[in-house]
């Protein structure tokens, strides 16, 4: 919900950009996506994850060959479809409607699922396309995480998690200036690593699971008061070095 309201209603009438309601709608709460695409890894993090560590408790193995058929039948048919309609179908409606093409995309990295790199080069001409980022990195993130899984004993999950976090966070650190973090694999990828630490704790942590379970009502108030807080108020939260570093 979060995606889809920072991609609507934009207007370009100055008369209702000035008004108060406008403002707290696009301007506050949805004037970007990032916070719904950072649940969207977190829980795809947490799913995988869980998915991986029950298979291989269950039959102590990861049979990556049958992970790897069941996302590409999962997201490869509409992800080529919209790609399909990016390269040929929208050049073809600009030039019915006496527009020039102008797309800067690499077909070569959108079609190997790298777009989000190419990404941070330039924006691509076709929207459709340019929103493909974030399916790029899922997409990195099936290919390399069953197989660390397979090769990894299941007692070491938690080290591997806190590695890839770490990680992650310097890359912010020493690369906020230097790239788009928002847009680069490395910069992303503690959101799955964190869904992946969550799954592990809820298969292999009673505590945990009891303390989900039987959190007072004013914990869970609290976190939602906190949520919408970080969604009115970001960009003062987020301004300095330290607060970008940890941001997602």
């Amino acid at each position: 919900l979060l995606v889809f309201f920072a991609h609507s209603f934009n207007v370009e009438s100055l008369e209702l950009k000035a008004t108060w309601w406008y403002k707290l709608f696009k301007e506050r709460m949805f004037q970007d996506g990032d916070i719904g695409v950072s649940f969207f890894f977190v829980l795809s993090g947490f799913l995988i994850t869980y998915l991986l560590l029950k298979e291989k408790e269950f039959t102590a193995k990861i049979d990556v060959k049958s992970f790897y058929i069941r996302r590409a039948l999962r997201i490869w048919p509409l992800y080529y479809l919209v790609l399909l309609v990016g390269f040929l179908i929208f050049p073809m409606l600009k030039q019915f409607m006496g527009l020039v093409p102008n797309e800067t995309a690499n077909p070569w990295l959108c079609f190997t699922f790298l777009n989000n790199f190419d990404r941070i080069l330039h924006v691509p001409d076709a929207f459709v396309i340019a929103v493909l980022w974030s399916v790029a990195i899922e997409e990195q993130f099936y290919l390399v995480w069953p197989v660390l899984f397979y090769f990894i004993p299941s007692k070491y999950t938690l080290y591997l998690i806190a590695a890839v976090i770490l990680s992650s966070t310097l890359f912010r650190y020493f690369y906020m200036h230097k790239v788009p973090i928002e847009l680069h694999t490395f910069g992303v990828i503690s959101d799955m690593a964190v869904g992946g630490g969550m799954a592990y704790l809820a298969i292999f942590s009673d505590k945990f699971n009891r303390m989900i379970k039987v959190s007072p009502k004013w914990l869970t108030l609290f976190f939602y008061l906190l949520f919408l807080s970080i969604i009115l108020f970001k960009q003062e939260m987020f301004q300095s070095d330290w607060m970008i570093v940890f941001k997602r």
